[in-house]
């Protein structure tokens, strides 16, 4: 889950480090811009002097985090961003991943970073977007959050499938949370279908997959006035994620979700195996929210002192991350007889 890379990279990125950085992998300067001529043929009207080219991309390795005019327009367009940068950023975009695991309040700064130019003009700003809503919806600020949404959603066609994958599955998870039952409904269905006909790298297909089928159970089985949680038809949902090549995230969402089943059901001793085996797939892939929230279904499972104590637990790790959603999803998951914090 975390973007594998050898290279040393920035903590945010500059027009100086993004351009140096081109510049060194094609040999340098005036390589740089033979290359920039050589790919933008006659597609736009770009001087065919390497010496003014050259000029033009040292000024924008000064811009700093300013926009990048007509040459950073170039660079982006023709050149995107080296593959390591790429995997980073969208890292920082996505629900499953351990930039997710940091502190709401640190993610947000640390996004602030980023989102501006060249990242911020670039393709790979819905993921950005992204990330900022992840973050919100962790601190419970669901205005905030619709709103980072909202930018995603116009930018990520931009970005690619597995954007407009990630954004859709945000947007059916609050509206679901929202009781807007119709819609999310359509959203899962739209997104089942996408990923029917889209290729994605394997852990990516995997991962989207395992998040479908868990938003789709806990949509039929939450509580709504008048509807019967079908928690036959959830267990089917969890049962049919494809746990193979082993991903850590997919099999404790497997895991996690057959033991809340097996719990409704009333087999309370799989739903202790499967939850105490959702905690480990959590700390195989260092999954820290995900390891918190299958600690909630031990702590719904258990009873006494070993319920008290594996809640405790759950609440001290979700208060360490500075997520009042995670904190809400322990505080709903408290064993009835505990008395209230504080």
């Amino acid at each position: 889950m975390t973007p594998g890379s050898d290279a040393v990279l920035p903590v945010a990125l500059t027009w100086g480090e993004y351009i140096g950085r081109w510049a060194t992998d094609v040999g340098g300067w005036m390589q740089l811009a033979d290359a920039l001529i050589d790919r933008a043929g006659e597609s736009v009207e770009i001087a065919l002097d390497p010496q003014t080219v050259e000029r033009g991309l040292r000024r924008l390795a000064t811009r700093g985090h300013k926009p990048g005019g007509q040459y950073g327009r170039w660079m982006l367009r023709f050149f995107g961003f080296a593959s390591p940068i790429e995997e980073l950023v969208k890292w920082m975009g996505q629900y499953h991943t351990r930039f997710a695991d940091l502190p709401s309040g640190f993610r947000l700064e640390h996004l602030n970073l980023w989102n501006r130019p060249p990242v911020s003009e670039s393709r790979l700003a819905c993921w950005i977007h992204l990330g900022v809503a992840y973050a919100q919806l962790g601190k419970a600020d669901v205005a905030a959050c619709d709103a980072a949404l909202v930018h995603a959603e116009r930018l990520a066609s931009r970005a690619g499938p597995a954007a407009e994958i990630e954004a859709a599955l945000l947007r059916a998870r609050v509206q679901t949370d929202a009781g807007e039952r119709e819609a999310a409904s359509a959203g899962y269905l739209a997104i089942e279908a996408r990923l029917a006909t889209t290729a994605l790298p394997l852990a990516d297909e995997r991962v989207f997959r395992a998040r479908l089928a868990e938003q789709r159970a806990f949509h039929i089985t939450m509580s709504i006035t008048n509807d019967v949680p079908d928690v036959a038809a959830a267990r089917t949902l969890y049962a049919s994620i494809d746990d193979e090549p082993y991903l850590p995230y997919v099999s404790f969402r497997k895991a996690t979700g057959l033991a809340y089943c097996a719990w409704k059901l009333g087999d309370l001793d799989e739903a202790v195996r499967l939850a105490e085996e959702a905690i480990e797939h959590a700390g195989d892939g260092g999954l820290v929210r995900m390891r918190v929230m299958a600690l909630n279904m031990l702590t719904r499972v258990l009873t006494g002192d070993a319920a008290t104590a594996v809640h405790a637990r759950a609440r001290r790790m979700a208060t360490l991350l500075e997520d009042e959603d995670l904190l809400n999803r322990v505080a709903w998951s408290a064993p009835p007889d505990l008395p209230p914090p504080g």
